[in-house]
């Protein structure tokens, strides 16, 4: 036997004596990864031995074999620790699961063994057979009760993006994605083709002027492609959008959210939500923020950290909807949904979405960009724009090539100034979208009468040339000249340059400060608070916070998770025994 671990884990657990814990341990190991029992070691990894007889070994196994189902026989391993027996009692993780203990269930949770709930039960049943809950039959409803006109459409949606279409035969086609299998409808076939409404698919649309006040509400319990479209028109009905004047004829629609990564969290919610359990789906929108949960949490094998990294294997709750929505090419590629929907939200200036296991499932919240006429607001009242790409103009330049600044959007880098400024290309006259614009629009900034290219008072010259220019007027509050250096090389270097909060927006030599620094300034009141009584303390609570600040716990999260997105903070450890580490 190999030494003894120094403490109980995922896969290790100390018993002083043999008992019916010991067994239930051991299907909890068979439902997990496997693992060990140590019979004979008790509280604080003191040995205490067991004496054990001529038929010891074997009436403990026979025990194991008689009270789970599948049977499980473990390994046993004896010796000698401190002259005194011990017994090794180990599993691996059973290929047909779940294994109970005269019929109840249990699965390893970090050190402790816990009892299964109905759903976890039938969800593991059916990943060991490498199936899922919509791909069995549902003894609820008959083929009458799916609408042959939606499965039409399901046909059509599945023939445009095929080369060579298929008939409109709703038996054949639902045979052969097996959504109808020996003439009986599956789950996943009712969830998709329902002819009137069931509770079974019920999500609950809100729209808030407060976190308890609803101004509008909904139910909603159509089949799964109407739902779809359902909840994205819910949702424009209740977000801001901005016409913006480009100069080509028709007029650009800027929405508060990316629409196309909303619709990627609605079909992700839809398809897999967890639909054996008795929750509801919904979705809450706020002044600030959209919310969207869904009964299911993610697997055990897989952290929030796993989901943002890429770095695990998808696993398909319900395989049955998801390869229809693949078929029909809404969705792309298992397991890709979370990062496309955080690169689309980061590409369009909005801060990325919190993604978290919440009670008894998972939950997004999606944060908007700013308004144009927020933009507008902060550029009159001299408040800085930080780029929504991490908060730090200087990285986001040059770590971010292919960003600019767009004329209708200060907070949305669109291409590389950096790169502009170097190749001699800065200042295109493209009044959607150019530099020229946003330097016009901006107090202090605007070009020289005689050159499109050319900066005030440096006759001649401009930044392209890199030669330590800088604009000059009256308010002083300009780029102002590093001898030695150039605009290229501050921005890339970080010397010295920042946005001041009170003097018109522009870049101003601070020596001693940067960007960073300056941003603080950006945060709102109760943003503000919080940061300084986390620099008072770094192990305050949320509950604490909420007293001192005045504002609910619930806020005070929201709160927390922009100071996070914006790099303000980030969590040591974890919520008991952890603290906030100040970033900037």
């Amino acid at each position: 036997m190999d030494t003894i671990p120094q403490k109980e884990s995922e896969k290790v657990e100390f018993k002083s004596s043999f008992d019916s814990e010991c067994i239930e341990t051991l299907a909890a190991f068979a439902n997990s990864r496997g693992g060990s029992v140590y019979v004979g070691i008790g509280d604080g990894r003191k040995t205490v031995g067991v004496s054990l007889g001529k038929e010891t070994l074997v009436q403990w196994v026979n025990e194991i074999k008689s009270k789970t189902e599948p049977s499980i026989v473990p390994d046993i391993d004896v010796s000698d620790e401190n002259q005194k027996q011990v017994v090794v009692l180990s599993v691996t993780e059973f290929p047909v699961k779940p294994v109970s203990v005269r019929g109840k269930y249990f699965k390893r949770v970090g050190s402790s063994n816990h009892l299964m709930n109905l759903n976890e039960i039938l969800n593991m049943h059916t990943q060991t057979f490498n199936s899922s809950w919509d791909y069995y039959i549902d003894t609820h409803h008959q083929v009458t009760d799916i609408s042959e006109e939606k499965a039409n459409h399901l046909i059509s949606l599945y023939n445009k993006s095929r080369e060579i279409p298929i008939e409109n035969d709703v038996p054949e086609f639902l045979a052969k994605m097996e959504l109808i299998r020996e003439g009986k409808l599956t789950h996943a076939a009712f969830l998709l083709l329902m002819k009137c409404e069931s509770v079974v698919s019920t999500i609950e649309l809100g729209h808030f002027q407060d976190e308890i006040t609803i101004k509008d509400g909904i139910t909603i319990s159509a089949d799964l492609v109407t739902e779809v479209e359902d909840v994205l028109s819910f949702i424009r009905k209740h977000i801001s959008k901005a016409y913006i004047i480009t100069g080509n004829p028709a007029r650009e629609e800027r929405w508060d959210y990316p629409l196309d990564a909303l619709r990627e969290i609605v079909m992700n919610m839809i398809v897999h939500r967890d639909y054996a359990h008795y929750g509801d789906s919904s979705v809450k929108i706020y002044n600030d923020r959209i919310e969207f949960f869904n009964p299911g949490r993610l697997p055990d094998r897989i952290s929030i950290e796993n989901l943002m990294s890429g770095n695990y294997v998808s696993i398909c709750r319900n395989k049955l909807v998801s390869k229809i929505f693949k078929e029909i090419s809404w969705i792309e590629k298992y397991g890709t949904g979370i990062r496309r929907v955080t690169s689309l939200f980061l590409a369009y200036g909005a801060p990325a979405p919190v993604f978290e296991n919440f009670q008894h499932g998972f939950r997004v919240t999606a944060y908007p960009v700013k308004s144009d006429l927020e933009i507008v607001n902060n550029l009159e009242n001299g408040q800085k724009n930080t780029n929504d790409l991490g908060n730090d103009l200087v990285n986001d330049l040059v770590n971010s090539p292919g960003y600019y600044l767009v004329n209708n959007s200060v907070n949305d880098l669109e291409n590389d100034l950096v790169n502009d400024l170097e190749v001699g290309n800065d200042l295109e006259n493209n009044p959607s979208n150019d530099l020229v614009n946003d330097l016009v629009n901006s107090p202090g900034y605007y070009p020289v009468n005689n050159s499109e290219n050319d900066l005030v008072n440096d006759p001649g010259n401009d930044l392209v040339n890199g030669h330590g220019y800088y604009l000059e007027n009256n308010s002083g509050n300009d780029l102002v000249n590093d001898p030695g250096n150039d605009l290229v090389n501050d921005l890339v270097n970080g010397s010295g340059y920042y946005l001041e909060n009170n003097s018109g927006n522009d870049l101003v030599n601070d020596p001693g400060n940067d960007l960073v620094n300056d941003l603080e300034n950006d945060l709102s009141e109760n943003q503000q608070k919080i940061l300084s009584e986390m620099q008072k303390s770094r192990r305050i609570t949320q509950e604490k916070l909420s007293r001192i600040i005045g504002i609910s716990e619930k806020n005070i999260r929201i709160n927390i998770n922009v100071l996070k997105g914006k790099g303000f903070i980030e969590r040591v450890g974890p919520d008991k025994g952890g603290y906030w580490k100040i970033l900037i």
